[in-house]
């Protein structure tokens, strides 16, 4: 299956399951009281030191709805660091094996502790589905054996594992305007395309770090190899810049500024400047959303965050 075709599958299952539990799904489970407040209590502080921008936004919502995209943060945040955290040298296949188990367990009520308590929660008060969660997994699975990607249809696979389920996981919690009497699939590609432009403005946010620390190179290889950009250019700017498009010399690189100027003037501008246009592309697809005045604040946030990214790379 292509990453669109992933995507929509998943996306199916996500509206499907709101219009048939609109109040949660029928799980029950043992937390409850002192034990699970902590639970959440916890939550939320792990998302306001990891999260800050994104923990203001929820505290435009309701309590209960903060809460709950707590619990999901926490969550995708968890299964993040088994890839990119301390111990990721040493996780393999059979580890994100095992936390696809705790995922299924905890989708059934048996949750193995109390971060994943507080999931398991949420579950009986949104109609959030399991099916965008395996797929976050599935793009940690890419992050252990993928670091360049041929095309942008391979590439648009991974924004959508790794951030287009976040939309799927969070719209049902953020909730849709009660005006609004339309079907749902516009909503959650709205919500979709949000989270791929997020994730795109990201890849050339750490284009640099990713090259130079993680040997990662996310930029499509056929549009690298278009504008004369070679891997190795790709990690020189790494070195100072912050992104492609206002990539300068090291403080403590050579001073050879008629070498990088041609660098920066004719080939990584131009790219950035298409990749830009991709990120307002999603975000224009966004502006349809349908969410409660909560949800579009909070997204409103994360989009004040885009646009800085995009002010400060337009060099």
């Amino acid at each position: 299956m292509t990453g669109h075709e992933i995507e929509a599958a998943a996306t199916r299952s996500q509206i499907e399951l709101h219009m048939q539990y609109p109040n949660g799904l029928p799980v029950k489970h043992k937390w409850s009281g002192p034990l699970l407040e902590d639970a959440y209590i916890r939550s939320g502080e792990v998302t306001s030191e990891y999260a800050k921008t994104f923990y203001l936004g929820t505290q435009l919502m309701t309590p209960e709805k903060a809460r709950a995209i707590w619990a999901i943060y926490v969550w995708c945040r968890r299964t993040d660091e088994l890839v990119d955290g301390p111990n990721s040298a040493r996780i393999t296949p059979a580890a994100l094996d095992r936390w696809e188990e705790r995922l299924e367990a905890l989708f059934e009520g048996r949750p193995y502790d109390s971060l994943d308590a507080v999931l398991t929660d949420t579950l009986t008060k949104f109609p959030v589905d399991i099916q965008p969660f395996r797929d976050m997994i599935g793009g940690m699975r890419m992050d252990l054996y993928k670091n360049r990607y041929e095309n942008y249809d391979e590439l648009y696979e991974y924004c959508y594992r790794v951030a287009g389920t976040v939309a799927l996981m969070s719209t049902p919690i953020m909730g849709v305007d009660p005006s609004y009497k339309g079907p749902l699939e516009p909503v959650y590609k709205a919500a979709l395309a949000l989270g791929t432009a997020n994730q795109l403005t990201n890849i050339l946010r750490d284009v640099g770090e990713d090259a130079e620390t993680r040997s990662r190179v996310y930029l499509p290889l056929d549009e690298l190899d278009q504008f004369g950009i070679s891997e190795n250019e790709v990690r020189i700017c790494g070195l100072r810049a912050r992104s492609a498009a206002t990539c300068s010399p090291h403080p403590l690189a050579p001073r050879s500024h008629e070498q990088r100027a041609p660098l920066h003037r004719s080939h990584f501008q131009p790219y950035a400047l298409r990749s830009f246009s991709r990120c307002l592309e999603e975000c224009s697809r966004a502006r349809t959303a349908r969410l409660t005045t909560a949800g579009r604040y909070a997204f409103c946030l994360l989009g004040v965050f885009l646009a800085s990214l995009l002010a400060g790379l337009g060099g």
